[in-house]
């Protein structure tokens, strides 16, 4: 018994010491863990893929990898399985400029909300009565929905030690100052976080936190590589030093140094940490430059080939060994077998928003082009400020969509500056309230301040499906500046008066087509140049029935890239009159006139730069008595008003006709980034037909040239035109949208 008892405590002290000298003998005899570890920079972290191309070309595959801002991005995907070169792939061929903005294609918009797309400058939210202002220049919406595509191999995977390659990145906390270090959670998040500039994008709500850019707290994260299991560290720094003295010579440097000293500090202590760096030249580049994404990765792979030898010395002298590079996942799935969706937020009522918005015929395959297009149409809708989805596994095989969505506030307002030749400078206001008399209702208000003001209300009540029906009461009015030429000169100036008020019923056929049909009362009148509500020359008061038929697919309304617009409309007097204030002047009932009129416009692209823009428009108005007020105005088009069409080389209102078509050519060529030069020429007929009778007729045609760009705060087009009839030049010029 005690021999037994002896033998049994021999064994334990055995196997512990065992025990405690296995980690010793393994450590002495397995191969040190590398990590790599990925700074911030901007554009200028397009570098890391060069290097990391280079590294693995010649035996360096990590085990860790780290990563910050842009590097977070690059080495996320990089740990998912993305190889060096698909990352190339992705990242020049994606567009940036696009993705570092909110705007979603104008044809994304509901249809019958597109014509008053591209209106706006500023745009505020008010919750409780109080305006609620952006914490950043960028909602980040577009950013996300690209990060959730690019790593959907990865939606099922909680924690980031389950990737390809284990990964780490860097946020900081808005709050504290801290860094937040993601180890799970759902990747696009946590890569979202990490590259929120202050300022220039919203901040991440996650975890209790708001998160921003992890440049403020370690903007180069060796220690957490360490952290990991790392026992050599090769950080590959793109960030950018402090500027030198002769180099602070302007406002932003100074403000950029001044927030660097932190991010500085930290890189340096950091650098204590880490046995490699790779330091890439990128002297005369920025963080905003996307556009050089092949000559940033070139230099990356420049500066790997540059460290090779010393590094693979260095390696070799700390006992690393290269190993196979595992067998990577297929993580860049286009398409995915798509048996369900689920809507999984707290807020019934926006899910089944989501629900009625998505038209999606199940099982289906479903392309990641598909979801960032629903993405784009979900947004575009204006229900939602956030909308988050994850591809999930379904039982028995497929995926699952889980879709999860924050609504936006239901007060907006909004404003926009602009500039017309004709208008002069005006100032939009715009207050629009979401769901004021029941969901899916929409109550907007428009006021124009300027020389000749305007104003626009609707209350528009319509289904989010596709077809949608609903209707849109209105009352609107505005003056608009006028001319009478006499034999080509211009003989009296003077302004409309347009007010109406109806009620439409219409329909969304489709999200290409759009009709209505109501019924309204106008009162159009010719008034003294200087603004009066009492003296006028003549009106016209009458009531009407009117039917509207709307195809359009444009991507923007202003130097469009892709699409067509097309518009057919009728109008039919039920009754009404026309007076002129001169003794014995006009006064007739004009029951029974009638009106139609129609616009085609498309743009076609035949080059990387170049466009044709094709457009066309007629018109014929059946009355009975001659009067200017009763016609066509070909010269300028006027904004929301059916009666103006524009053709080069007549003036405002130069032509009044009761029938007339014409077609119009332009060339365009897109000349540096969204700046146009256009020449094109037009053709028409015209005639005055009174009670069927032909009185006159003629034709027109005129060439013109125009200089446009599209900016941040809108359109500037300035257009030189010549009246080849009339041998004469015109011009015209605006800035911002027109309103």
């Amino acid at each position: 018994m005690i021999m037994r008892n002896y033998s049994r405590a021999y064994l334990m002290l055995f196997g512990l010491l065992l025990f405690v000298s296995t980690p010793i003998l393994s450590q002495d005899t397995l191969p040190p863990k590398l990590g790599i570890t990925l700074s911030g920079g901007g554009a200028k972290g397009l570098a890391h893929i060069g290097v990391l191309k280079v590294l693995e070309e010649n035996g360096i595959f990590p085990d860790y990898v780290t990563g910050t801002s842009m590097g977070s991005i690059v080495g996320g995907l990089y740990a998912t399985g993305y190889t060096p070169a698909e990352l190339e792939r992705e990242t020049t061929t994606a567009n940036w400029n696009d993705y570092f903005n909110d705007s979603y294609s104008r044809n994304y918009l509901p249809i019958d909300q597109r014509s008053k797309a591209d209106r706006y400058q500023l745009s505020f939210a008010l919750e409780d009565g109080k305006l609620i202002i952006p914490r950043g220049l960028i909602g980040g919406n577009k950013i996300l929905t690209l990060l959730t595509g690019l790593t959907a191999c990865v939606h099922n995977q909680e924690s980031f030690d389950e990737f390809y390659l284990p990964f780490r990145c860097v946020a900081t906390d808005l709050e504290t100052g801290e860094a937040y270090v993601f180890d799970e959670g759902p990747l696009r998040k946590a890569i979202r976080a990490s590259m929120s500039i202050p300022s220039a994008f919203d901040p991440l709500e996650y975890d209790g936190r708001l998160l921003v850019d992890g440049l403020l707290a370690r903007n180069l994260p060796v220690e957490d590589a360490k952290a990991m299991g790392a026992d050599i560290v090769i950080a590959v720094d793109v960030g950018d030093p402090l500027y030198q003295r002769d180099e602070l010579n302007s406002v932003l440097r100074v403000l950029e140094q001044t927030s660097s000293y932190v991010m500085v500090e930290s890189t340096e202590k950091q650098y204590a940490l880490a046995d490699w760096i790779i330091d890439p030249d990128l002297d005369g580049y920025s963080t905003l430059s996307y556009d050089a994404a092949q000559a940033l990765i070139k230099r990356g792979a420049d500066a790997a080939r540059a460290n090779l030898p010393a590094l693979q010395a260095f390696l070799d002298s700390v006992g690393w060994e290269a190993r196979p590079i595992p067998k990577r996942p297929n993580c860049r799935r286009d398409s995915f077998y798509l048996k369900d969706i689920i809507y999984v937020g707290e807020d019934t009522r926006l899910n089944r928003t989501l629900e009625r918005l998505i038209s999606w015929k199940l099982p289906r395959v479903t392309t990641i082009a598909d979801l960032e297009q629903l993405m784009g149409v979900l947004y575009s809708s204006g229900f939602f400020s956030l909308i988050d989805y994850e591809l999930r596994f379904a039982p028995e095989g497929g995926y699952i969509l889980a879709l999860d969505a924050e609504p936006t506030p239901n007060v907006f307002v909004r404003g926009s500056l602009n500039y017309d030749i004709d208008f002069n400078a005006a100032l939009l206001v715009n207050v629009s309230v979401r769901n004021p008399l029941g969901s899916g209702s929409l109550l907007t208000g428009d006021i124009r301040i300027s020389e000749f003001p305007g104003f626009w209300l609707d209350y528009a009540l319509r289904s989010p499906t596709t077809p949608s029906f609903g209707m849109n009461l209105y009352a609107n009015g505005q003056i608009i500046p006028g001319q009478i030429f006499t034999e080509e000169e211009l003989s009296d100036e003077f302004t409309f008066h347009h007010y109406t008020t109806g009620i439409d019923l219409e329909t969304s056929i489709s999200r290409q087509w759009y009709f209505q049909i109501g019924v309204g009362g106008e009162h159009f009148s010719e008034n003294p140049r200087f603004f009066s509500l009492s003296e006028l020359d003549a009106r016209s008061q009458r009531w009407f029935a009117s039917a509207h038929l709307i195809r359009d697919t444009y991507d923007r309304t202003y130097f469009p890239e892709d699409g067509s617009l097309s518009q057919l409309w009728f109008e039919y007097n039920l009754s009404g009159r026309l007076e002129e204030a001169a003794i014995g002047g006009a006064n007739f009932e004009t029951d029974g006139n009638w009106t139609i009129g129609g616009k085609v416009h498309k743009a076609f692209q035949f080059g990387e730069h170049f466009w044709v823009d094709a457009s066309a428009g007629a018109g014929h108005t059946n009355i009975s008595q001659p009067h200017f007020l009763q016609q066509f105005y070909l010269g300028r088009e006027i904004p929301a008003h059916n009666r103006f069409f524009e053709v080069y080389g007549l003036r405002i209102s130069e032509l009044p006709v009761t029938s007339f078509g014409y077609g119009r050519l332009q060339l365009r060529q897109e000349i540096g980034q969204e700046n146009y030069l256009g020449l094109g020429y037009n053709y028409g007929a015209y005639a005055q037909i009174i009670n069927e009778e032909r009185l006159s007729e003629g034709t027109f045609q005129a060439v013109g040239a125009e200089l446009g760009s599209v900016t941040t705060l809108g359109p500037i087009r300035f257009t030189a035109e010549y009246n080849l009839d009339f041998k004469r030049f015109n011009f015209s010029f605006f800035a911002g949208y027109r309103f």
